[in-house]
């Protein structure tokens, strides 16, 4: 029997032997962000037997392009195959302070449950002494004296008032417990540490001795992402600002980047990178599509895309634009930061401070369009960005030492100059007012003839001189049966956009200056038209 026992050893620890997977953690190095999906570079360190090993490397993001997967041994070891999987039972290590809410949850939650049980059983009392009363005054009336009921009576009534303050007290814990678990829950969430994936490769490899291998791992994930934003300083009064580029850096892989080296990417891969050709251009006679109401309001009822909300940044680095480094390659800019950076897998944005440039000749007017808007706009003109290479994104304007707002560059336009909107000025202060003794209507043979006269009226309340550019609409015809002509009253102006019926002025304003404006014109047309003036 002993013998037997032994050669059964034997037989399941070769079975076991040969059946054994190596298992490793892989840990990510390099990581090359998009602005849609990242790169990621990964090593695991693995002890190979002589001969055919089988490997599992866990720790991988879940989401990858499984075409980009590359693997790579030294040593002479050969992988011979290989897959990817997805690891839905697996646990990936939790930080303290989620270890520390999770334990924290489980005690609320088991408090929770015992005052409801006791909520339970306080209600049931309730409902047994209710019961006792009625069955007493059915009974007692019969058996008991007047004296004997009024006691029972009264027992009932402070039994009563003990058990009500009883489920008041045990109401305002139970409330207190199950906010404090949905604040917990809250704060897990905002952790980010739900329920996680790990992304697996199981390799079998060929190996000529036995030796620690390397391994390097390198795919794409479309679990990442980086948003450029700008933060723009402008000095009051000067004609020089400060503009620093910024990142959001966000990464829903599950998986933690560990002080790793970080580069971010204005390219974005693409399965389709393949230029357009014509199709055949065949003429034919084609049948109008006629819609009826029904099938147009579907159509114009589609859903739309909306973006993205921007969220507050978790870090930010003063210092961080000595340590990147601004590459030009032939399709995108790359920005590769020297520091090693630590991004979290669960969305929580992170700001990467990547350079800072000086913007010179800044050029400040005031603009205001009061027929649209009675308010008057301080802008910052900017005429040499295009030397600037400036990235599509949102912009954090501060005038002085007051933060502005936010507003957006588009570096795609064709404009000369560049135009940022800083905000309203409450101390230029415009009004426009149609005058009632210039503006008639009148029948002149078989047309009508209209004339409208309106007062803008300008006053400058700072301290300090400015300049205005203001601008007012009149009326364009589109047809020959309908003219339009400026009336000689009209202020003389420094522009006049005629396609678009636009007129600008210039306008000077010394402190506590004020000048009026005046914008006349005349509308003929035949008197059976209803036009829209």
């Amino acid at each position: 029997m002993k013998k037997i026992f032994v050669l059964l050893s034997l037989f399941f620890a070769v079975g076991v032997g040969n059946a054994a997977v190596t298992t490793v953690q892989s840990k990510t190095v390099n990581a090359t962000v998009y602005l849609s999906g990242a790169e990621l570079q990964e090593t695991a360190t693995i002890s190979l037997a002589k001969g055919e090993n089988m490997v599992r490397i866990e720790g991988l993001a879940s989401k990858i392009e499984r075409n980009s997967l590359q693997l790579s041994l030294g040593g002479g070891a050969v992988i011979t195959k290989f897959d990817f999987k997805v690891d839905y039972m697996g646990k990936i290590a939790q930080g303290n302070r989620c270890a520390a809410l999770q334990d924290s949850l489980q005690k609320y939650k088991r408090k929770e449950a015992e005052l409801s049980s006791l909520q339970l059983t306080n209600t049931q009392l309730q409902e047994l002494l209710e019961a006792g009363v009625t069955h007493s005054l059915q009974t007692g009336t019969q058996s008991l004296s007047s004296e004997a009921i009024e006691k029972q009576l009264l027992y009932f009534q402070q039994r009563h008032q003990q058990l009500l303050a009883k489920a008041n007290s045990i109401d305002e814990q139970l409330s207190a417990v199950q906010a404090r678990i949905g604040q917990i829950e809250k704060q897990i969430q905002e952790e980010g540490q739900g329920t996680k994936r790990s992304g697996v490769v199981e390799m079998t490899v060929q190996s000529p001795a036995a030796y620690s291998a390397k391994a390097q791992i390198k795919y794409f994930t479309p679990s990442a992402r980086w948003i450029p934003y700008y933060d723009l300083n402008l000095p009051e009064g000067k004609t020089q600002a400060k503009l620093t580029l910024k990142a959001r850096v966000i990464q829903t892989t599950g998986i933690d980047w560990k002080q790793v080296k970080l580069s971010l990417s204005t390219y974005t891969p693409s399965s389709d990178n393949k230029v357009p050709e014509f199709n055949r251009w065949v003429l034919r006679d084609v049948q109008p599509v006629v819609y009826n109401e029904r099938q147009t309001k579907a159509r114009r009822a589609e859903p739309m895309m909306m973006a993205m909300a921007d969220a507050t940044a978790e870090e930010d680095y003063d210092e961080m634009p000595q340590y990147v480094t601004q590459q030009e390659q032939a399709l995108s800019q790359v920005y590769a930061i020297s520091l090693p950076y630590t991004v979290e897998g669960n969305g929580k944005e992170q700001s990467v401070v990547l350079t800072e440039q000086t913007i010179n000749n800044i050029v400040y007017k005031y603009q205001s369009v009061p027929k649209l808007d009675k308010d008057v706009y301080l802008s910052a003109l900017i005429n040499s960005w295009e030397n600037a290479s400036l990235l599509a994104g949102s912009v954090n304007i501060t005038y002085g030492n007051t933060y502005m707002g936010q507003t957006n560059i588009d570096p795609a336009t064709t404009d000369k100059e560049m135009k940022i909107t800083l905000g309203k000025d409450k101390q230029i202060v415009v009004a426009r007012k149609l005058q009632a003794e210039t503006t008639r209507t009148k029948t002149v043979g078989s047309n009508k003839v209209v004339e409208q006269t309106y007062a803008i009226t300008v006053r400058n309340n700072k301290k300090e001189a400015v300049e205005l550019v203001l601008k007012e609409q009149y009326p364009v015809s589109s047809a020959k049966e309908i003219q339009v002509s400026l009336n000689e009253t009209t202020t003389a102006f420094a522009e006049n956009d005629k396609e678009n019926g636009v007129l600008t002025y210039n306008v000077s304003l010394q402190p506590a200056e004020v000048k009026t404006i005046v914008v006349s014109y005349t509308v003929k047309y035949p008197k059976e038209w209803r036009v829209n003036l």
